[in-house]
């Protein structure tokens, strides 16, 4: 009975190291910095369409088109995390989110709102992919139910609070967008730093 204790002590402390290591903390912040600018932006969009005209029907485009772009992200992301290196997928996929902001701020159109919020649901799915794979490669003895649920109760809680920050300050369109590039700027140079 001591000695299964005993081992169970040593399972969890492994865990415990495994899940500190710098590639997953890392590629958590990458992650949870995606669901940010997720919830951000979905909230952002539905403010500021609100007093546009046709403002209802643009935000149902805007669904669309994001739910399409993370049907297309899942069928394609795992070919991807086959052949390429995961922290690169995080990292373009942060940084393909901030060029893409930068531009819609430039622009300032509904159309260019709508082809961020694309990207952002597209670029997200595509990062969670890459997430989990680097989980799965970093931590083979963690209990890895149980680490996903930890990191996707983070990563809700950081998509909460991006969608919080769009409901406080309700920004006009290109000021949003503005904000996702900035944030996912940030976010792309502190991974790039790190990694």
């Amino acid at each position: 009975n001591a000695g299964s204790g005993y081992a169970a002590y040593l399972a969890a402390r492994a865990e415990r190291e495994e899940m500190s290591a710098p590639e997953i903390v890392r590629a958590g912040v990458a992650m949870s910095s995606l669901r940010a600018t997720s919830g951000f932006m979905m909230l952002h969009l539905a403010f500021w369409l609100r007093d546009e005209k046709a403002g209802l029907a643009w935000f149902a485009f805007a669904l669309a088109v994001g739910s399409a772009s993370t049907l297309l992200a899942n069928s394609i992301g795992a070919p991807l995390t086959r052949r390429l290196n995961h922290h690169t997928i995080l990292v373009s996929s942060l940084c393909v989110i901030a060029g893409t902001g930068i531009i819609a701020a430039l622009n300032g159109s509904i159309t260019a709102g709508i082809v961020l919020a694309g990207v952002v649901n597209g670029f997200g799915s595509i990062g969670k992919l890459a997430f989990d794979s680097i989980v799965q490669r970093h931590a083979p003895d963690a209990n890895r139910s149980r680490v996903f649920a930890q990191y996707e109760t983070r990563n809700q809680l950081f998509q909460v609070a991006g969608g919080l920050l769009a409901v406080l300050f309700v920004p006009s369109g290109a000021v949003g967008f503005a904000f996702i590039g900035a944030y996912a700027t940030l976010a792309t140079a502190y991974y790039a730093f790190k990694y």
